[in-house]
């Protein structure tokens, strides 16, 4: 049937790399220090318009709507746009136009200005993660804690727009340092740890 050629079902493609819990680590530390430093860029872009603002929060609003927003929309969208677009890219065009392309396309297609910034930079590291791994796990681990750290903040914080609005000059700027020694570092523990299935152009 189409649909098992655009679902990876293969074992390779539903595990972590080992050393399995110094890989996880080092995503969790990935995931949370790009979430920091891609808030602070979006800081500057708050002139941008949030169009799903409203609709975000009615989903919000139920169980299940914070359900599909945490579990079901990353899975989703991981089989799709990294298990089937970004594999496809990869396995026509070379790694650094795949991931690009992909995330290009995974920005756009959420319709809203202030989500296609985000979605392309997320795009960047979620495509990147899924190059160099070939596997849904880890991506829908990433997708699962940015979608959760947003519901947690708009549920806890209802009158802030990013994480600067929730903590002093001082600490906000002491993260934003952190986060990005954080992340390069994480991201260099990341790319030695695997090696890339995909075959370059």
């Amino acid at each position: 049937m189409a649909w098992r050629k655009l679902i990876p079902l293969d074992k390779e493609s539903w595990t972590l790399p080992t050393p399995m819990p110094s890989y996880l680590f080092w995503l969790i530390i990935a995931t949370f220090s790009s979430i920091f430093f891609l808030d602070f860029l979006m800081y500057y872009l708050e002139f941008l318009p949030d169009l799903m603002e409203q609709t975000f929060d009615v989903v919000l609003t139920s169980f299940w709507g914070i359900i599909a927003v945490t579990l079901f929309g990353p899975f989703i969208e991981e089989l799709i746009f990294r298990g089937a677009i970004t594999r496809f890219l990869l396995e026509k065009y070379n790694p650094k136009s795949a991931i690009v392309i992909s995330a290009l396309i995974f920005g756009l297609v959420h319709m809203n200005p202030v989500q296609i910034i985000g979605g392309f930079f997320m795009g960047l590291l979620l495509g990147w993660i899924y190059y160099k791994t070939k596997s849904i796990l880890p991506v829908f681990i990433v997708h699962v804690i940015n979608n959760s750290l947003s519901v947690i903040l708009s549920k806890q914080y209802t009158e802030v727009d990013t994480i600067r609005d929730i903590f002093s000059g001082n600490v906000y700027w002491s993260i934003v340092i952190i986060s990005v020694i954080l992340l390069f570092l994480s991201l260099k523990q990341l790319n030695q740890a695997t090696i890339s299935p995909f075959k370059l152009k």
